[in-house]
């Protein structure tokens, strides 16, 4: 993965600069594009796809350095803080919740309106970049807020509060994460990685962990999708979270394909890598390395043994 700065920093852009996987040539076989909705659809259909082809030019600069070992990327399509203004107008104006370093806005995802402008931006970029050689992999990101993980949800009572104005519910969201598959239906070709974590009812007084409905909603990613359907989380870490344990549970029962992202760049990374290849995965997301100006305390030699491990 690259900088995730702009996920906490309003106006902020990704930044696909590739510094991470020149940091370590050789070890890596792909690199997370992320991209802001607002970068590719500033008024409603009119679509912009730069900021995807700049970075697609990137990582060609790169295989062409190091042609023995190429990477492919992954498309991330960040919703949430990257909400644009008109879809924001288009639910009734942008909603004040609590993102990872501060107060965001965002739009009414569980909304039609809403629900159906993603999935018109989807219906492009499938149009666009489905037959690509070289997107490996689109991440389902629909439903998205506070990252862009569709699971993760801001459930404080001052979100909440601001949110079920504009019709949250329990009801309203698991339509919503339901549906997540549909919204891209027109990638035919590219594997899907959808990221699962343990849904939290919030109708009631009190958050109450739900992951038997998380559990349905992987069977049906799976049943529907078969092997283009790439089971994800992250929250890996050694030992696992007791919210985690019946998803890594039902992960392990579902069997390949298999994504991981530890649960922060701090983890105690040999631990929880050795964990995560228990489940045997296909691929394992690395945040941003010291080396390439990020947190990971990771060396040139730990890298390369894992990639081994993971092949």
């Amino acid at each position: 993965m690259g900088s995730l700065g702009f996920n906490n920093q309003v106006g902020s852009l990704p930044d696909n600069g590739m510094q991470e996987i020149n940091a370590h040539p050789g070890v890596y076989s792909a690199a997370v594009i992320n991209v802001l909705w607002s970068q590719l659809e500033p008024q409603q259909n009119v679509f912009d796809d730069s900021a995807i082809n700049d970075a697609l030019k990137t990582i060609a600069t790169y295989n062409a350095t190091y042609p023995a070992t190429p990477v492919s990327a992954k498309l991330r399509i960040n919703a949430g803080i990257g909400t644009p203004n008109w879809v924001m107008q288009l639910t009734g104006g942008p909603i004040s919740i609590t993102g990872n370093a501060g107060t965001i806005q965002i739009g009414a995802f569980w909304s039609a309106p809403y629900r159906a402008a993603w999935k018109a931006l989807q219906a492009h970029l499938s149009s666009e970049f489905d037959t690509s050689s070289q997107i490996a992999e689109v991440a389902i990101s629909s439903c998205s807020s506070r990252t862009d993980e569709p699971f993760i949800a801001s459930l404080d009572a001052t979100s909440l509060a601001a949110m079920r104005q504009y019709g949250f519910s329990d009801t309203t969201y698991m339509a919503c994460l339901t549906d997540a598959i549909n919204d891209y239906s027109g990638w035919k070709n590219t594997p899907l990685d959808f990221t699962f974590n343990a849904y939290r009812n919030s109708d009631g007084t009190s958050l109450v962990e739900n992951p038997s409905f998380t559990i349905s909603v992987m069977d049906a990613f799976r049943s529907s999708n078969g092997p283009q359907a790439v089971i994800a989380n992250h929250g890996l870490q050694n030992p696992l979270s007791n919210a985690a344990l019946p998803i890594y549970a039902e992960i392990q029962k579902l069997g390949p394909a298999i994504e991981f992202q530890t649960i922060s760049p701090t983890v105690d990374w040999p631990s929880a890598i050795q964990l995560g290849l228990t489940y045997l995965p296909t691929e394992i997301e690395i945040w941003q390395t010291v080396a390439a100006g990020g947190q990971a305390n990771l060396t040139q030699t730990q890298l390369q043994q894992w990639a081994s491990d993971l092949k």
